[in-house]
């Protein structure tokens, strides 16, 4: 893993890492998620014309078409509770499909040449990765180890497993 050191600098009184403005790119590498294979549709969400899936633009808690403020955090069993409530409620942007992605669903849109955040923040700004919740939570459970999930950190794109830990949901159709 690349070392970092994090500066943190005061700005309007809140201690907020210099990482956070600036997303780190290797013009060395190929995009894994460029432009050209993500389409902002306008009401919230992204289509991902390579793998077919739709994504809320923002991770749940954040707002906006720029999505802001703080991404919640989620147990598995809370994020599943919180989907099937706003999908009886009227869905999201006219659709009631949505629901928390596997492991393999959520990695597809790590971009793989980019840190802090290791995502398209052209189509999914204020994924947090440095402070609050950094981790989002797949579906996909651990097969050895019980309550166990598998999960993204975006900071680097990195896969572990986890359990319990309250995480950021972003949600797929």
């Amino acid at each position: 893993m690349k070392n970092m050191m994090i500066v943190m600098t005061l700005l309007g009184g809140s201690l907020l890492p210099l990482s956070a403005w600036s997303q780190e790119c290797s013009d060395g590498i190929e995009a894994s998620t460029p432009d050209t294979q993500l389409v902002d549709n306008g009401d919230g969400t992204i289509k991902d014309t390579l793998t077919g899936l739709m994504w809320k633009k923002c991770s749940e808690g954040q707002t906006g078409l720029d999505c802001s403020g703080d991404a919640a955090g989620f147990t598995l069993q809370e994020a599943l509770n919180n989907v099937q409530s706003l999908n009886k409620s009227g869905g999201f942007a006219g659709y009631k499909d949505w629901r928390v992605p596997n492991i393999k669903e959520l990695f597809s849109i790590v971009e793989k040449r980019c840190a802090n955040p290791a995502v398209n923040v052209r189509f999914f700004p204020n994924t947090p990765f440095s402070s609050g919740v950094t981790s989002y939570l797949t579906s996909s459970p651990v097969a050895d180890k019980f309550h166990s999930t598998w999960s993204v950190y975006f900071s680097y794109g990195d896969v572990f497993d986890t359990a319990a830990e309250k995480q950021a949901v972003r949600l797929v159709r």
